[in-house]
C-alpha cells in the first residue's frame, strides 16, 4: 500500500542517516539494529493503522457490496418479499450503520410488517444521522397517524413541509390527517400544492383519487367526477413508463407501499367511486357503465349487482334492476335495501302482487319507522289498492296504525295522510325547499295520495315536484318518474 511504502521508505532514510553520519560518503553497510527495531515497530504500527482505515481498494469493494444489498433489498421489497429484503437490508447497514436511505428502509420494511414501534426507532435513528431528513420526518408522521398519536403525527408532518414546502407525500400525508380530522377544506389545499408539485410522481393518481374523495365528502361531485376521472386515465394509461421522477422519490415506491398502497387494480382505481358521484348527479346511465366495468373483473361482487341495479332502476330500466337485484340474492346479499329496491321496480313494471309480499321482508328488519317507512307503506297499501284486494288493503292499514307509535310524529302524518285522515299540506310543512331530507318523500306521497283519491292533475304536479329534489339517489325519484308516465 502507498502509506506502508512512504513509511519504509521515511525508515530507510532515517537508517541511512543513524548509521552514516556523513551524509557525503556512500555507505554500502546493513541497516543498524536500532534502525531495525524502528522500522519493525513502525511496520506493525501501519499494519494496524490500514486495519482500522481501509486503503481506496478496500473502501470501493466495501462500497460496491453496500450498493449492491441496498439494491437487492430495494428490488425485494417492490416485489413483496419482505423476509428477503429485511435480510439484505441488514447486510447494508453492517456494512454501513449510518446509511440514512438503509434505515429509511429498515423502518418501512417494519412498518410494512406490521411492528409500528421498532419503524419508529428506525426513524429516529434516521434523524440522529440526518436531523433534516424530510423521509424521516414524514414517515415517522405516518406511523405516529397510525398509533393514534395525532398531535405527534401532525408536528413531524409540519417540519417536513417546513422543510420542503414541495415535498409531495408529505402535503399528501397531511391531507389524510386533515380528513381524519374532518377540515376537509385543508385536505384540499394540501392535495392541491401535492398534485401541483406532483406531476412526475409515480403515485400521481392517487393523488386525484384522494382528491375527489375529498370532494365527495363535501358534495361538491362535479369536482370528484373530475379528480377520479383523472385518477382513473392516469391508472390506465402507460403513465409509469413515461415519467422521469425527481431524484428525490427514488425511494417513493417504497414509502407508498406502505403509505397509500393499494390492492385496487389499476385499470379500474377510482370507478367504483366516480359510479357513486354519478348517481348523485342524477347521471344514471354513466354509473351503470361503471358498476358494469368494475363487475367485469369482479364478477362475484354482490354488492356491486346490487348498486347496479340501482342505477338502473333510477335510470327507468326496471327490468335490467330486476336482473341484477336477484343475482344479487342469488349470490347471498343480505341487504334489507335490495327488498325495498326489488319492490319498487316490481310496483314500476306494474307487477303489483308481488310488491307486498317483498316488503313483509322488508318490514320485518327494518320495522315500521325507518327512513324509508313511509314509502314502503305507501307502495304496499297502493299494491293492494291496484289488484283490487280492497279487503286486505283496509287490514293492511289497521296493522300498520299499531305499529306506529304515537311520539313519532313524521311517520304517523305519513300514515293520516294516506289513511285520508289528515290533508297533504301537513307533509309540506317539512318539505320548504328541494334541499330538504323530506322533500321527495313529502311531495311523493302527496302524489300517491292525490292518485288514490283520482285526482290526476293534482298527482302530476306533486310528481313533478319529486324530479326536483336535490337528492337525486331517492327511491321515491324512481318512482315517481313511472308514475309521471303511467297518468300522462
Amino acid at each position: 500500500m502507498v502509506e506502508i511504502w512512504l513509511c519504509r521508505r521515511q525508515i530507510a532514510r532515517s537508517d541511512k542517516i543513524l548509521t552514516n553520519p556523513n551524509p557525503n560518503q556512500k555507505s554500502t553497510s546493513k541497516p543498524g539494529p536500532i534502525a531495525k527495531t524502528i522500522l519493525i515497530l513502525l511496520s506493525l504500527l501501519i499494519l494496524q493503522v490500514s486495519q482500522i482505515f481501509p486503503g481506496e481498494e478496500a473502501l470501493a469493494e466495501e462500497s460496491a457490496s453496500f450498493k449492491a444489498a441496498l439494491k437487492s433489498s430495494t428490488d425485494f421489497f417492490k416485489k413483496g418479499n419482505i423476509q428477503a429484503a429485511f435480510n439484505y437490508c441488514n447486510q447494508a447497514l453492517e456494512l454501513n450503520p449510518k446509511s440514512a436511505d438503509a434505515l429509511l428502509i429498515r423502518g418501512w420494511l417494519l412498518l410494512n410488517a406490521n411492528k409500528p414501534d421498532r419503524a419508529v426507532e428506525e426513524f429516529n435513528k434516521v434523524l440522529k444521522v440526518d436531523p433534516n431528513n424530510v423521509n424521516a420526518y414524514k414517515s415517522r408522521g405516518l406511523v405516529y397517524r397510525q398509533l393514534k398519536e395525532f398531535e405527534r403525527s401532525s408536528i413531524d408532518l409540519d417540519k417536513a413541509k417546513k422543510l420542503d414546502p414541495t415535498d409531495v407525500e408529505a402535503n399528501y400525508l397531511h391531507a389524510m390527517g386533515d380528513i381524519l380530522n374532518g377540515n376537509h377544506e385543508l385536505a384540499i389545499e394540501n392535495l392541491n400544492t401535492a398534485i401541483k408539485y406532483g406531476s412526475n410522481h409515480p403515485r400521481l393518481n392517487h393523488l386525484y383519487y384522494w382528491r375527489g374523495r375529498t370532494r365527495q365528502m363535501m358534495e361538491d361531485h362535479k369536482g370528484a367526477v373530475e379528480d377520479l376521472t383523472k385518477c382513473l386515465d392516469l391508472s390506465s394509461s402507460n403513465f409509469q413508463s413515461k415519467i422521469k421522477p425527481d431524484p428525490k422519490y427514488d425511494l417513493s415506491t417504497l414509502f407508498f407501499r406502505v403509505s397509500i398502497y393499494t390492492e385496487k387494480s389499476d385499470s379500474i382505481f377510482g370507478q367504483l367511486e366516480r359510479a357513486q358521484s354519478y348517481l348523485a348527479l342524477g347521471e344514471y346511465a354513466k354509473a351503470a357503465a361503471d358498476y358494469t366495468a368494475v363487475l367485469a373483473l369482479n364478477p362475484e361482487d354482490v354488492i356491486m349487482y346490487e348498486e347496479r341495479g340501482y342505477a338502473y332502476l333510477l335510470d327507468g330500466q326496471y327490468q335490467n334492476s330486476l336482473k341484477d337485484f336477484n343475482r344479487a340474492l342469488l349470490h347471498g346479499s343480505h341487504s334489507t335495501d335490495l327488498y325495498l329496491r326489488m319492490a319498487a321496480a316490481n310496483y314500476c313494471l306494474g307487477k303489483y302482487d308481488r310488491v307486498p309480499g317483498t316488503l313483509e321482508t322488508w318490514f320485518k328488519r327494518e320495522g315500521y319507522v325507518s327512513q324509508d317507512s313511509p314509502l314502503a307503506i305507501a307502495l304496499s297499501y297502493s299494491s293492494y289498492i291496484r289488484t283490487k284486494r280492497f279487503e286486505e288493503a283496509h287490514l293492511y292499514l289497521k296493522k300498520v296504525g299499531a305499529k306506529i307509535p304515537a311520539k313519532e310524529a313524521w311517520h304517523l302524518k305519513c300514515f293520516l295522510v294516506l289513511k285520508k285522515s289528515l290533508c297533504c299540506s301537513g307533509l309540506m310543512k317539512e318539505a320548504g325547499k328541494p334541499t330538504d331530507k323530506a322533500w321527495a318523500q313529502a311531495h311523493f306521497l302527496a302524489g300517491n295520495f292525490y292518485t288514490l283519491t283520482k285526482s290526476p292533475a293534482k298527482a302530476r304536479k306533486q310528481y313533478e315536484d319529486v324530479m326536483l329534489s336535490a337528492d337525486k339517489r331517492s327511491t321515491e325519484m324512481a318512482v315517481a318518474r313511472q308514475e309521471l308516465k303511467r297518468i300522462q
